[in-house]
């Protein structure tokens, strides 16, 4: 057996369980949010002044404001879960991908997944310290800084994965036309 196989399997098997992981992360966080919408979330995330912050705010009740706190404690659970995913996720793209470059460059990228986690640990203290302890201009301000991080990290480690599919499909597909035409 090829030692190849067998790590690319091993990490097609983590990077399985971990999105196993996060989806029922995910689903959790909306349940205990009791359906809060990701719009509002995200909005929250973003607001990048303190006037944005305040007007989202003013604009929800109490039970709003309960349901976001909720939601951002179980977001710990799903942050853990959706880095390890992108983590394995991208090495895995990258050994499925049969490019030397991109197989070495997994290991860089991944670990990014690390990095979009810890930035969304410090959005989500930002946000907590906004809902109890009460708005600031520079918490409202790193909390926006931490999103675009987080979200950017996320973007890019999508893209690297994808390219490694798109490797592994052009290799797939013309290794085919090359068995069919005998060239």
């Amino acid at each position: 057996m090829d030692p190849d196989s067998s790590a690319t399997r091993s990490l097609r098997n983590r990077s399985l369980l971990f999105l196993v992981f996060t989806l029922l992360a995910y689903f959790f966080m909306r349940g205990v949010s009791h359906g809060l919408s990701g719009k509002d979330i995200v909005a929250f995330e973003m607001a990048k002044t303190l006037e944005q912050a305040g007007s989202l705010l003013a604009s929800w009740g109490d039970s709003v404001k309960a349901d976001l706190l909720r939601s951002i404690y179980a977001d710990h659970a799903f942050l853990v879960a959706y880095a390890g995913w992108l983590f394995y996720f991208c090495r895995y793209a990258g050994r499925l991908s049969g490019n030397y470059i991109l197989r070495n460059a997994a290991r860089f990228f991944s670990w990014l997944a690390a990095l979009a986690a810890l930035f969304d640990v410090a959005e989500n203290a930002g946000m907590v310290y906004s809902l109890r302890v009460g708005l600031q201009p520079w918490v409202v301000h790193l909390t926006y800084d931490m999103a675009v991080l987080k979200f950017s990290l996320v973007f890019i480690l999508l893209l690297f994965a994808g390219t490694g599919w798109l490797y592994w499909l052009i290799n797939r597909l013309t290794t085919r036309k090359y068995a069919r035409t005998g060239d």
